[in-house]
């Protein structure tokens, strides 16, 4: 405000008063220079750089007699937000990963490109370099030399490299790196990861950093309690612990960074876009295509494509439960008698919770929210018989190395659950009458039932508790060799991801530290009989650079970003050290940067409010995996019900999960690669699926309306690995052109290419469904009813009673992915639509 006073009055420092302009030397050639199928061109009467296909289709472009390049000097400031009272007397990152909106330091910009040669480089012909340099004043100008590079890496892809070669002593503070270039107001800029609040990101400035995907966006009583509560700011609309540098537009071109430094994308001005770079050495590439799903394709040859889900997470519902052994036993029961598709157990709180909170906990009455005991050991408090409940529930023998209980290899297992028998010979093992069986029977008999695999949650974080009943402490494992993150002053660097719980966090700039990570995981976790994980955080790694110092010696703000790359790859690096069978593990991330679509099996979209709303509930839970999806993550899902809690116990300052919000979010589920329940952030104050006989039944429909969808997701699969296309899929991919799909967030989605969804995300029992336009002569067909939408470009009220969810077929299909699997799908819609009609 104080720069731009002083400019208007003619106070301003001289360079402010001088317009940004290039200058292109006299001995530039003015010809195009070929590098594989594109080619570069100086032009020095328009002065412009321009790049085009072998077409001729422009691809990339400067600005009309305007630098290109350019670079400022400043700090920005990333917000974290830091508590004193440590140890060691050294602040803690507070809420760690949650930031308040990043604010960019700019000034003293340099005014001034010129560009002093063009030619084809010495040792390599088939490169492009452009040499100039940069000033803030009318004389000097080249106070900072660049070089740019251009080299085709595909016929579809050129990259496109910058560093500075010299730089005077009077330009050592510019150490950032600022590329502008043109864009048509009406052109749509898709993808920069996953994002909850919107799809096109026109008229935004998009920040480059992985961070908590911000708790309340929209500014409600019970988000601010909430936020208040944690003593962290709510986070912006443009939040997210996904965010990759990547976009793609509706004009058919691409552009990405392999940068990992913090980096944002200026898209408020409609004439242009300014990339800015926390570096002075950037490489981005230029990707050609001829449709949106030409470019991920081509994006995804680098940023990789997810690793295959293990068949058996579609042949059910991942129920979450906690609470302690006896309840995981109690609800495992009910829902086999309820006959719900059950394809594993996830029981988040397996390490237990911070002793005063768990004494707090023990008033039923209580929602008091707890503070999770970071560690890879269970908790003999809430999971005493822990091996026996794997073994029991997995049916597993656990080796003798890995038993902590006494247990010898072989010791037959006491089946504390009910087992399905045909007792009374009817031929029908599931029956209720079958489940009536003496308890001294049930231990005498091997276990009839269909295993359930169990799966736990993991972080890069370990607590530092003492006089706790663990019989491992890895905090002082990892402590002793180096294997945390450092303050300066040589000592473990603490964070608070909760109010009062100090932990460390594994440097996994440290190799040896990665090694012993995996070595634990696949001690504690598979060795035991796990199936896998949740992989939470991993977007935490502290921005404190005066305080914080890493194994690598890199700065920590510049290795932010690469930790969540780095956090992804570990988990694929263990699959792959140990030969874990990719069919029988998984594991699921919340946290990825550009390479991470690769290292992957699913990405789940995060922390949601349990709430109706568009930026933190359940309409942003869409939101999210279609922009996953226009980001190169194929594999995506979200908790079934949300997690974000807020029980103020005063009116407007409770948030807490309807039924009806949670049936509708089983139905949304159904229709995704994973089908997850959470039971949220406080459960005795949320509805959960075990509370009564209509939310079990509406559990066990969807949970069979996800696995009917199996073998269509299966060949879904194939075209994510062989092509990087997503499973969850905006309509914006096939309908480019059509305004009313160019404005769709959360409205509507399709499931590969041939089913459409227009999921209940409101307290409704109705949908407006728009189909937009197609030259294909194709019809759109309701699932549950059998009646016919043209594909004309018109909007129709859809009836949407619990548990028939909007989602329509294409017809014909027969060229599509997974056609003829979609006619099992019809079966058991129309099965359950006559058995649920009253006439």
């Amino acid at each position: 405000m104080w720069a731009n006073a002083l400019k208007a009055i003619g106070l301003a420092p001289v360079q402010d008063y001088i317009q940004p302009r290039l200058s292109i030397g006299n001995r530039v050639l003015d010809n195009e220079f070929s590098t594989g199928h594109f080619k570069v061109h100086v032009d020095s009467q328009a002065l412009v750089l321009t790049i085009k296909n072998n077409q001729g289709r422009i691809i990339w472009q400067s600005i009309h007699n305007e630098p290109f390049l350019s670079s400022t000097v400043g700090d920005d400031d990333f917000g974290t937000t830091t508590v004193a009272g440590t140890s060691d007397n050294e602040t803690a990152t507070a809420a760690a990963g949650i930031f308040n909106p990043v604010v960019e330091h700019d000034s003293l910009g340099t005014r001034l490109q010129t560009i002093t040669r063009i030619a084809y480089d010495e040792t390599d012909k088939k490169v492009v370099n452009i040499y100039g340099g940069l000033g803030s004043k009318l004389v000097l100008p080249t106070h900072m030399d660049y070089m740019v590079s251009f080299k085709e890496i595909s016929p579809q892809q050129l990259e496109f490299s910058v560093k500075v070669v010299r730089c005077d002593r009077s330009m050592e503070q510019y150490q950032r790196l600022v590329l502008t270039s043109c864009s048509r107001k009406e052109e749509s800029f898709y993808g920069f990861g996953e994002q909850h609040s919107s799809v096109d990101h026109k008229g935004q400035k998009v920040p480059i950093l992985i961070r908590e995907q911000g708790k309340g966006r929209v500014a409600s009583s019970a988000t601010t309690l909430w936020s208040s509560t944690f003593n962290i700011l709510a986070g912006d609309s443009l939040s997210s612990s996904c965010a990759v540098p990547f976009y793609m537009t509706s004009d058919n071109r691409g552009f990405y960074l392999t940068n990992t430094e913090y980096s944002s994308f200026d898209l408020q001005n409609p004439d242009r876009v300014v990339v800015r770079v926390n570096a002075t050495t950037m490489t981005a590439r230029l990707i050609d295509g001829s449709s949106l799903l030409d470019l991920l394709t081509e994006y995804t040859t680098y940023a990789g494509r997810a690793q295959p889900l293990p068949s058996w997470v579609g042949q059910g519902a991942i129920a979450e439960i906690q609470g302690g052994q006896e309840k995981v036993r109690h609800i495992v029961q009910q829902l086999r008698d309820h006959r719900v598709p059950l394809a594993a157990l996830c029981i988040p709180d397996w390490t237990g919770q911070l002793p005063s909170v768990q004494q707090q906990q023990q008033q039923p009455s209580s929602n008091v929210l707890g503070r999770t005991f970071y560690t890879f050991e269970h908790d003999i408090h809430s999971y005493p018989d822990w091996i026996n409940l794997i073994q029991d529930l997995t049916q597993k023998t656990i080796p003798a190395n890995a038993l902590s209980d006494g247990r010898k290899e072989g010791d037959t297992v006491a089946a504390t659950l009910a087992v399905t028998t045909d007792d009374d010979n009817d031929g029908n093992e599931d029956d209720k009458e079958d489940m009536k069986i003496p308890t001294d029977t049930i231990k005498k008999q091997q276990p009839k039932t269909t295993p359930v695999r169990v799966l736990v949650s993991i972080s890069p974080f370990l607590s530092d508790w003492k006089n706790t009943t663990k019989q491992s402490d890895f905090y002082d494992q990892a402590s002793s060799q180096g294997y945390l993150v450092q303050t300066t002053g040589q000592t473990p660097y603490t964070l608070s991801p909760q109010p009062g719980n100090l932990v460390g966090m594994v440097d996994l700039s440290n190799p040896d530290a990665r090694q012993w990570l995996k070595s634990v995981l696949k001690t504690q976790i598979f060795d035991n009989g796990i199936s896998g994980y949740m992989a939470d955080y991993g977007h935490t790694l502290p921005m404190d650079s005066n305080h914080v110092q890493l194994f690598s010696k890199k700065d920590a703000a510049m290795y932010h970003n690469q930790y969540a790359e780095d956090w992804t790859k570990l988990h694929e690096e263990l699959f792959k050290d140990y030969d874990l069978d990719d069919d029988n593990a998984v594991y699921f991330v919340r946290s990825a940067f550009t390479r991470s679509p690769g290292m992957i099996q699913s990405l789940w979209t995060g922390d949601h409010n349990v709430s109706w709303d568009q930026h933190d509930g359940i309409k942003s839970a869409v939101t999210a995996m279609v922009t996953a999806g226009l980001s190169g993550f194929s594999v995506s899902h979200c908790d079934i019900g949300g997690f974000i809690t807020a029980d103020g116990g005063m009116l407007g300052t409770r948030m807490t999960r309807s039924r009806e919000l949670l049936h509708r979010w089983m139905e949304l589920a159904a229709f995704t690669p994973v089908f997850r329940t959470s039971e949220g952030l406080i459960p005795q104050a949320n509805a959960q699926f075990y509370d009564n006989e209509e939310s079990y039944m509406q559990l066990a429909h969807t949970a069979e309306l996800f696995v009917t969808l199996a073998p269509y997701r299966k060949q879904l699969f194939k075209e994510a690995k062989s092509k990087g296309w997503p499973l969850v899929r905006h309509l914006i991919l096939y309908y480019p052109q059509d305004s009313v799909v160019q404005n769709m967030t959360w409205q509507q989605f399709l499931l590969g290419a041939a089913l459409m969804v227009a999921p209940t995300l409101s307290p409704a029992a109705h949908v407006k469904v728009y189909f937009p336009q197609d030259n294909r002569n194709i019809t759109w067909r309701h699932i549950w009813t059998g009646k016919t939408y043209d594909a004309d470009g018109s909007y129709h009220a859809v009836d949407t009673p619990m548990g028939q969810p909007a989602a329509f077929v294409m017809e014909p299909r027969n060229d599509q992915p997974g056609a003829a699997e979609l006619q099992q799908l019809l079966k058991f819609a129309s099965s359950y639509h006559g058995a649920h009609t009253t006439t």
